[in-house]
């Protein structure tokens, strides 16, 4: 967890007023891009330590990806369509290889955007919407029970540990992510 120690401060954050001025000289202007900036040094520290936290847990991208795949299909089970595995019925769905390896998959793109927060790249994020309207029926609208399902997965898993900040924190960087990949779905491809 190296790169904590070298976090941004946002300077005239009016939530870090007390900000350590060894924290501030050291870490320069704020180097976070588009809305995550939203976010200051206070608030993303106790999201990247959430995510180290999850990263703890044994098969961490299987048990996240998981969580949020059957809140997902708890929220919206028409969805379920809209993946290879959707085909299964109950517990042969959340038992499938593919359905574990999209978890998976869920879980490494969510520990590429917390752990590059203050230097993300929003056109990775572009692309990779660009790259979801290839498969049929995915619709920017399902990024909002998405982002219930992903704080719902993230609430169940820190338990204790998970409060209002952690939610305010992961609901913007969420919401960062869900603009971007937006943006991509609306763009038209380049060829």
């Amino acid at each position: 967890m190296a790169y904590l120690n070298e976090l941004a401060y946002t300077s005239g954050c009016p939530l870090c007023p007390q900000a350590d001025d060894d924290i501030k000289d050291k870490a320069g202007p704020a180097t976070a891009s588009y809305e995550v900036e939203m976010l200051c040094y206070k608030d993303i520290l106790p999201v990247l330590e959430s995510w180290e936290k999850v990263k703890q847990l044994p098969d961490y991208g299987q048990v996240f990806g998981g969580l949020v795949f059957k809140k997902l299909f708890e929220l919206e089970p028409q969805l379920k369509n809209l993946f290879s595995f959707g085909r299964y019925e109950g517990e042969a769905l959340f038992e499938s290889a593919m359905f574990k390896m999209h978890s998976t998959n869920v879980a490494e793109t969510f520990d590429y955007i917390a752990s590059s927060l203050l230097d993300l790249d929003r056109d990775y994020l572009v692309e990779l919407g660009q790259r979801h309207t290839q498969f049929r029926g995915v619709k920017p609208e399902y990024f909002h029970p998405l982002g219930q399902a992903v704080l719902y997965a993230l609430e169940t898993v820190l338990g204790d540990d998970w409060n209002a900040e952690l939610k305010k924190g992961w609901t913007v960087v969420f919401e960062f992510l869900a603009s971007a990949m937006t943006e991509g779905m609306e763009e038209p491809r380049s060829t």
